[in-house]
This record gives structure tokens, C-alpha cells and sequence, in this order.
């Protein structure tokens, strides 16, 4: 049985690139996955826990070899509400159930999800479906979501609570 070659550290954006890997946003935020490289060669991913992957990183192989991460093209749900105070109430309900999300000006994306879909249409919210291009603002972005969604519950928190008198 042949041993997988390990990626176990970053390199810098400098480096020169040997290989391109293509992975899912659920993929790059993993440490630990088995995945297929451009040339059919596959690698494990070992990298320390809590490490997101944006499009551009660059992983260090224990053979020497460094691999560029491409952020794979990813259908993404656009909502829109009718004003600022219904979008950060929406944002307030996404981020109450810590799910990564896109905050943008006068928009929402999220990675498609029937029940958050229905909950926000119900909200009275429109939601579009897309694909990102992998280079967009987007694809990084996302990665970071992971904690914008407190920034949601805070902001809404701060619109919606009324302070006692």
C-alpha cells in the first residue's frame, strides 16, 4: 500500500507552486482531510486545528513540494430584504444558528440550506441562488464568515433590544 504524502505546514504566498488543489469551502476549513490534488495524486492534510484555507494559501508537502489552494467554484444563496433593519434581523436569526455567512451591503450569502431558505423567506427576505467565481471576494470571504456570524448576533442585538428606562 502506498503512504500518502502529508501536507503539515503553510509556506509562504512567495513560494513557487508545484501542484493545485481545488477544494470546497467545507474542506478548507477542516485540519484533517484526504483529497486529490490536479494531477490525480492524493495528499493528506494535517495541518493544526482551527487553520482555514483561503484561496491562494499554500500548503508545505513533507516531500519538499508546495501546492496552491484554489477555492472551488460553490453555489451560494443571496438574500435581500427590503430594508436595513429586516437584513440585520435576518442576519441576527443565520447567525443565531452559527452558520458562516457573507455580510455585504444590502446582502446576505450563505451556502444553500432548504430550512435557513424557508426561514428567511418567511422572514420576508428574497433569496437568489449562484455560483461564486472562485477568485472573488466571496470565496475568501466566506472562510471568514465563520465568525462574522457573532458580529451579526451583536449588531442585531444592539438594534433590537431596547435598553431599559
Amino acid at each position: 500500500m502506498t503512504r500518502l504524502v502529508r501536507a503539515h505546514a503553510l509556506a509562504g504566498a512567495d513560494r513557487p507552486v508545484d501542484e493545485v488543489i481545488e477544494l470546497r469551502f467545507d474542506q478548507r476549513e477542516r485540519s484533517r482531510l484526504r483529497a486529490a490534488m490536479a494531477s490525480g495524486e492524493e495528499i493528506g492534510i494535517d495541518l493544526a486545528v482551527g487553520t482555514i484555507l483561503a484561496h491562494g494559501s499554500r500548503l508545505l508537502l513533507e516531500d519538499g513540494r508546495i501546492v496552491a489552494v484554489e477555492a472551488a467554484l460553490e453555489a451560494l444563496v443571496e438574500i435581500t430584504a427590503s430594508d436595513g433593519e429586516a437584513l440585520a434581523r435576518i442576519a441576527y436569526h443565520i447567525g443565531n444558528r452559527h452558520v458562516p455567512i457573507e455580510i455585504g451591503e444590502g446582502r446576505l450569502r450563505i451556502l444553500p440550506d432548504h430550512v435557513l431558505e424557508a426561514m428567511v423567506v418567511g422572514l420576508g427576505a428574497s433569496v437568489v441562488g449562484f455560483a461564486i467565481d472562485r477568485t472573488s471576494y466571496a470565496a475568501t470571504l466566506l472562510a471568514a464568515g465563520v465568525l462574522l456570524w457573532a458580529f451579526a448576533l451583536a449588531a442585531a442585538h444592539f438594534l433590537f433590544v431596547k435598553p431599559a428606562v
